[in-house]
């Protein structure tokens, strides 16, 4: 390992960064190593980005939404789909269903003790 900088010796942003992450990583190693032991854990937590980037991909490619209107509705539509994927559920399974009237909807979750 390096050794610690002279005291009073300044780091750079990318000394400081660096440091901060190898300080953090060392109080949570527990946690950020936890989706090796435990498979229910995912490798990332970026999930919520994921579900969003296509709506800012359409916002990047359209400019904007023309009305909220429109933009609430490509976000329910999204989450809808999103949530069917999690749930092991076909895109278009559950579109075709919802568009024949017999919409899927999600698995309720139980209550605990």
């Amino acid at each position: 390992a390096n050794p610690d900088p002279a005291k009073g010796a300044k780091r750079n942003s990318l000394q400081r960064e660096s440091y901060n992450l190898a300080v953090a990583f060392s109080k949570h190693k527990e946690s950020i190593c936890r989706f090796g032991s435990d498979l229910k854990v995912p490798f990332s937590n970026n999930q919520a980005e994921r579900d969003f980037r296509m709506i800012k991909l359409h916002r990047k490619i359209s400019g904007s939404f023309r009305s909220i209107e429109g933009a609430e509705r490509l976000a329910a539509v999204r989450s809808y789909i999103s949530t069917a994927k999690k749930q092991g559920r076909g895109a278009l399974e559950v579109l075709t269903m919802l568009f024949e009237g017999n919409p899927w909807m999600p698995t309720q979750l139980q209550a605990g003790p």
